[in-house]
């Protein structure tokens, strides 16, 4: 029975999950493993990509008591599957049982994260920045703020502008009776959110006939408001 155990667990390590499982599955038939075996096979099962029956393997295992290693488990494979709400709950389960650990706590701001809570997703990912976390720990705390959109008042100023466009104007006018215009100058719009631009321009005109000349500057603010992306 050992070595057939040993023979899956050779598989596993070479990351084929999935020719693991005929042995584990030869293996609870024959033996009577305890709760840390069946947790084992939930975990190739979850390698393997079978995640309905990972499920079911973890909750026999807790139905038997707590185990917080396939609490975790288990709140993983929600995670994967895409299944957040469920995940959130299972993460904040794991958490509220051993409040200290790193891992449930990344998971958790993770699942804030696709669920589109990101207050919530950023309070978590401060809360793992005052602990005493390696270099590793830290530089996945830090990729995850990166993940997290910036909303509200603070998220139109790290982003503005959204576009810049620039639109120079120049022109010449020349008669026979000697007198002529020079117009130049410009114009730049600025993309303040997804829906509205705003717009500065700056034009000079320079009039000269033989009795003289006179300059003019006209200054425009403009506001454009983006309905609809065909109007």
């Amino acid at each position: 029975l050992q070595r057939i155990l040993d023979e899956g667990r050779s598989y596993v390590l070479d990351s084929n999950c999935a020719e693991a499982l005929p042995y584990y599955e030869e293996y609870l038939q024959k033996a009577q493993p305890n709760d840390l075996i069946k947790k084992e096979y939930g975990d190739v099962l979850f390698c393997a990509g079978d995640y309905e029956d990972a499920l079911q393997q973890y909750d026999e295992v807790l139905q038997n008591g707590y185990m917080y290693e396939a609490a975790l488990q288990k709140a993983k494979v929600y995670f994967t599957m895409g299944d957040s709400l469920d995940a959130l709950y299972q993460f904040k389960e794991v958490v509220k049982e051993d409040s200290s650990e790193f891992e449930p706590r990344l998971y958790l701001g993770d699942t804030y994260v696709k669920i589109s809570a990101y207050d919530s997703a950023r309070a978590v990912y401060d809360t793992l920045k005052t602990w005493d976390l390696d270099s590793t720990q830290l530089a996945q705390v830090e990729m995850r703020y990166k993940w997290i959109p910036v909303t509200g008042l603070i998220g139109i100023i790290q982003s503005f502008p959204t576009s810049i466009g620039f639109s120079p104007t120049v022109s010449f006018y020349s008669d026979n009776i000697h007198f002529s215009m020079l117009n130049y100058g410009g114009s730049l719009e600025f993309g303040a959110l997804s829906w509205l631009s705003l717009g500065v321009g700056i034009n000079k005109f320079t009039l000269s006939s033989q009795y003289g000349f006179r300059d003019f500057v006209l200054l425009k603010f403009s506001l454009f408001a983006h309905y609809w992306k065909y109007f």
